[in-house]
């Protein structure tokens, strides 16, 4: 549970959503959500490109996981000068997932976001996904398009996604079939539909696995009007880091996309209540269909190695692949 909850006084000009007509207490249009951990000076760009907005009907929620740097320094700065600044901090480690869950879960706004640490967004970012929202009642989640920062300084573009198929199931199914770097977890979503899909499994692709549960419930669109610039240094970047700070299985370590396929298979089948619109049979069909778009999707080569990578099916690959790759005696 957390053991410190800070937020600062708002100024008089700042109270946006302190108070309605009557006095009472109102909601912002928008809480952004930011799990942290160690990572002071990051998250200081990451709070700063919210706070300079344009869309100014929000509030952030720094959800501190136990960090021993200065963290609760840079965050108590920028407090004191916008009210819209919330601070919680935790004595004992939550988890990364858990972070993610509880700032979900708590997001009082019309719309929610979580945004990583490390990384940061265009100033018009949330208006513009906003404005996506508004039109579209049948859109779920917003996001703008991903570029990726190198420390060299090299950049790329990530992987726009639009899920935009009348039928749900087809769209859980194109979802599984393109996502790669997933900037949906980084969207404005609907807080209720959210709600409905929650909570964030602690596994590999967990991500994945909630953003498929929306796709279920709701259209998923990407912008290329506004951009997510994301670090290749975070906890997401690579199968190991995930596995190594999340504390996973050693089977998700060992064999990440064929883990990947078992759970995503697990959630629609069985896990998931979301799913349970679907009849049985069309669950457990595309809950195969979507396992297999792994298959599809990544290199045929890593997938086979994962799974000939233990005796006798290693031996047996060795072989397949000519006498020499065979290992000496």
């Amino acid at each position: 549970m957390p053991t410190h909850l800070c937020h600062s006084p708002p100024a008089p000009d700042e109270r946006l959503n302190s108070q309605s007509p009557d006095g009472l207490e109102t909601a912002p249009a928008v809480t952004v959500g930011i799990p942290t951990h160690n990572r002071a000076q990051g998250l200081k760009r990451a709070l700063e490109s919210v706070l300079d907005q344009t869309e100014r009907d929000l509030e952030v929620i720094i959800s501190d996981d136990a960090s021993s740097d200065e963290t609760s320094v840079v965050v108590g700065q920028l407090a004191q000068r916008d009210a819209r600044v919330r601070y919680i901090r935790r004595e004992a480690p939550l988890g990364l997932t858990e972070n993610f869950n509880f700032l979900l879960a708590h997001a009082s706004g019309r719309y929610v976001m979580l945004l990583a640490d490390d990384d940061y967004i265009d100033p018009n970012y949330i208006a513009r996904c906003r404005a996506e929202l508004d039109r579209d009642a049948e859109l779920g989640i917003v996001a703008g398009s991903p570029i990726y920062h190198e420390p060299n300084g090299r950049t790329f573009g990530g992987r726009d996604i639009n899920l935009l198929d009348a039928r749900p199931a087809r769209r859980v199914l194109r979802y599984f079939g393109s996502v790669t770097d997933n900037v949906c977890i980084y969207g404005l979503m609907r807080t209720t539909l959210v709600g409905e899909a929650l909570p964030m499994r602690n596994c590999l692709a967990g991500d994945w696995l909630l953003v498929a549960r929306i796709a279920l419930l709701a259209k998923v669109r990407t912008t290329s009007s506004t951009h997510l610039h994301r670090s290749t240094e975070g906890t997401s970047a690579t199968f190991a880091r995930t596995v190594r700070r999340m504390g996973l299985s050693a089977f998700e370590a060992r064999h990440p996309h064929l883990a990947i396929m078992r759970l995503i298979r697990e959630d629609i089948a069985h896990r998931a209540p979301v799913y349970d619109r679907l009849t049985r049979s069309r669950r457990h069909v595309l809950a195969l269909a979507s396992a297999l778009q792994i298959v599809r999707t990544r290199p045929a080569e890593l997938i086979i190695e994962e799974l000939f990578s233990r005796p006798p099916l290693r031996r047996v690959y060795v072989w397949a692949r000519g006498p020499a790759a065979l290992p000496e005696r």
